[in-house]
């Protein structure tokens, strides 16, 4: 079995010369591409600043968290009850902890981590001066998701719509929340609930759409993709996913007029030609697949189920060639990939069979 990542979903296929065009559907997961989390539109806190907060707010706006801490961590020693103070103090460190994240080195996801708990730490502080701030319920639940407790998540975000039930953007975090548990019902509670707060919220019905597609709901699917589409044309991710829908039911005229767009909006997004090439293969158009999944490839060298499929793609064209000087590239490049056994099987039942080819002559 083949698990393929779309950058947040997953799709399933089966193996080398076994493999059957029926099979390579997608098992509905997490979307496809959202933004992860909402956030509210004002994070003003109302509380009246002194000169400390002032140049604090300096340092911050100038990106200087760890100038600005020290300051903060005055303010709030001298008045426990400071709510700017606190509240400005935890921003600080969110603001290191988004600094390295893009740092992998192990030392500086430790400080990462710190700062984080820090940054909680300080909005707790908040929450507790004034639970009818906003905002402080989106930081939380943020910072308990990189923190990876999804249930803490949870807790916050209820908490906050105990307050503001009808706030579109809590109702759709928690819902993505619920998603991501797997909790399948109560995440499309949620989002259809952030719908109705916001009709015109296009991620929850893109990620309602996803939810409905994994139930093999295609009406109700469909139905959401084309109000984000209509409500939004250029959002790329509704596209995608809703092309990759239609193919999955076999609705290949329509899937190749979506994905043709999607690629000329975004030419870049190897995504796109991936799931092209799946159509491709699905309809038996093996060297229209062979041409998508080069071009994914080129965009996105990393791509390695890209690589393995496109061995595949070229077994199905009998250029065995280049099916065997793909699978060696598979093996260079990803020594541990997860379908290096059947890459190496691919490679020893290939040369079984030129050499068979070869003793006939």
């Amino acid at each position: 079995m083949i698990i393929i990542k779309r950058l947040v979903q997953f799709s399933l296929f089966s193996l080398f010369l076994s493999v059957s065009l029926s099979n390579l559907e997608p098992a509905m997961a997490i979307p496809y591409a959202t933004a992860l989390q909402a956030e509210p539109t004002s994070t003003r806190v109302q509380t009246a600043p002194n000169a400390f907060h002032a140049q604090a707010s300096l340092l911050l706006q100038k990106k200087q968290p760890r100038k600005a801490i020290p300051l903060l961590k005055q303010i709030v020693e001298n008045d426990p009850n400071s709510l700017l103070g606190y509240f400005q103090l935890g921003c600080a460190y969110m603001d290191i902890s988004n600094n390295l994240s893009n740092n992998r080195a192990s030392k500086n996801t430790d400080i990462r981590q710190e700062s984080l708990r820090d940054a909680r730490k300080a909005f707790q502080a908040v929450l507790r001066l004034n639970d009818d701030l906003k905002v402080t319920y989106f930081k939380l639940g943020k910072i308990s998701l990189l923190l990876n407790e999804p249930e803490t998540a949870k807790a916050y975000y209820l908490e906050g719509l105990k307050h503001y039930p009808n706030n579109a953007a809590l109702l759709f975090n928690t819902g993505r929340v619920y998603d991501q548990l797997h909790q399948v019902d109560a995440a499309i509670q949620y989002y259809e609930a952030s719908v109705k707060a916001n009709p015109g919220f296009t991620y929850a019905l893109n990620n309602l759409a996803l939810l409905y597609e994994g139930q093999e709901n295609y009406t109700q699917a469909e139905s959401a993709y084309k109000r984000a589409l209509a409500l939004n044309h250029s959002y790329h991710v509704a596209r995608v996913n809703f092309a990759n829908m239609l193919s999955t039911v076999g609705r290949f005229t329509e899937a190749e007029a979506l994905f043709s767009a999607a690629i000329k909006q975004k030419p870049s997004d190897a995504w796109v030609h991936y799931y092209q090439g799946m159509m491709f293969l699905k309809t038996g158009d093996y060297q229209a697949a062979s041409a998508s999944y080069q071009r994914c490839i080129a965009l996105k060298q990393d791509f390695a189920v890209a690589h393995y499929l496109l061995m595949l793609t070229y077994s199905k064209l009998n250029r065995m060639d280049d099916a065997l000087q793909q699978s060696q590239q598979y093996l260079a490049q990803f020594p541990n990939g997860a379908h290096r056994d059947d890459v190496k099987r691919f490679i020893l039942e290939a040369k079984l069979a030129l050499n068979h080819e070869w003793n006939k002559k």
